[in-house]
Formats: C-alpha cells, structure tokens, sequence
C-alpha cells in the first residue's frame, strides 16, 4: 500500500510538473520523425523543438509560447487570412491555433506532431479542448503546416522510410518497385494475329448419288405415265 502510494504521488507530481497540456494531439495531426543529431546517438528533443518553431516562425505561423525541455509549443490563436495573434473569439475556422509536440522516438530521432484546430460553436457549458476540431485539410494554415512538416521530413527524416514503396492491397508490384517485372510490351506496337480461314466441310458422295438416283427414277417414272 505504501509503495503504490508513493508511485502514485510521484506520477502526480511529473504530470503537475511539465508544462504540457492535459491532452494529447489529435488523431489528424501531422506526424513523422525527425533526426539531427548523429547516428546511433537518441535525438535531442530540445534541438528539434527549437528547429520546429524556428521553420514555423520563418513560414510566418505565430508562436507564443515554446517549452524546448517539455517538447511543446503553441501559437495560441491568430487570424488564418493575416496569419496574425487575434484576441477576438475563436469561433469559426478563419481563427485557428497550432499546437506541437515532441517525443523521444527511434534512436537518432523524434517523433513529432503538429495539429491544427479550430472552435466551430461556443458552448460555455463544455471545456474548451472538448470544442476544438482539426481544421479540413484544405483549410490554408493546415496546408501550410503540412508543405513544412513535408519539408522537413525530406530534409531530416530516416531515407529508409522514405525510400519504401508500398503498392495497393492486393494489386501487381508498382513498376520501378524491387520484385516488380520489367514490362517487355511497353512502347511496342502489337500487331492482331490472323484466324486461319474456316475449312468448308466435305459433301458426302454417297448421299449425292442417292439422291441423284431417287430423281432419275422419278423423271422415268413420270416419263412412262405420260406414254
């Protein structure tokens, strides 16, 4: 009883002593891992955190508040037209907020998160992270945030991932893919084979001079009646 009390105390304090938000990021948030120190050595999330908000910064996303040692930060809310801090009221996606959090990841990287929210409708009565949706993909500071993290995972991400081709479930290999088969018709023009013509079928001859006697004997038949 008196170790769980103690384990428990001590997760109270850790999680009273970060200066992170109570949640966690949402589900559409951008996401992917980032290196920049040398291999075989874990990534520095204080250096990462630093190189996030200084890209955002240089691609004019607000920030207000960075803590390098947390691997947080937060634009707090700005107008998504001017791309400048507003104190009007959040409602509606043309105020937005972005929101940043850095973990240790793989050995000699960090995984990252950027989301983008928004509040559609005021409502006094719920808290306020339960209001914030993800701004639609096509929202203007969400493509924005996307292009950077882009922009950064080709420029700091792990080669080996970016360097996986994953064809569809189910389908042929992607050409140029390892294990794909070289297309040996491509650029040549394929000619229709001919059908060999239809062999006319043979007349039977027997039948032929059956019937050639049945008439004979008809034609004298009729002949000797008309004498």
């Amino acid at each position: 009883m008196v170790r769980a009390a103690l384990a428990a105390g001590t997760v109270v304090a850790c999680q009273a002593g970060t200066t992170r938000p109570p949640f966690v990021p949402l589900p559409e948030s951008e996401h992917g891992e980032i290196g920049l120190n040398q291999p075989n050595r874990d990534s520095s999330v204080v250096r990462v955190t630093r190189t996030l908000v200084a890209a955002l910064k240089s691609d004019s996303i607000p920030i207000a508040r960075v803590h390098e040692f947390d691997g947080f930060f937060d634009s707090g809310w700005f107008d998504a037209k001017t791309l400048q801090p507003t104190s009007h009221r959040p409602i509606g996606p043309n105020v937005v907020r972005v929101r940043g959090w850095v973990d240790p990841g793989k050995p000699g990287f960090s995984k990252v998160e950027l989301e983008t929210v928004y509040v559609p409708v005021a409502d006094p009565s719920r808290p306020p992270r339960d209001l914030e949706l993800a701004a639609p993909p096509d929202h203007p500071v969400v493509k924005r945030v996307a292009a950077l993290m882009k922009d950064l995972l080709k420029k700091y991400g792990d080669p080996a991932e970016q360097a996986k081709i994953v064809p569809a479930a189910g389908g042929p290999p992607l050409k140029g893919a390892k294990g794909a088969k070289p297309d040996s018709t491509a650029g040549k023009r394929v000619v229709p084979q001919k059908l060999p013509a239809p062999i006319p079928a043979k007349r039977d001859s027997a039948a032929a001079r059956d019937t050639t006697v049945k008439r004979d004997s008809t034609i004298k038949r009729d002949t000797s009646g008309a004498t």
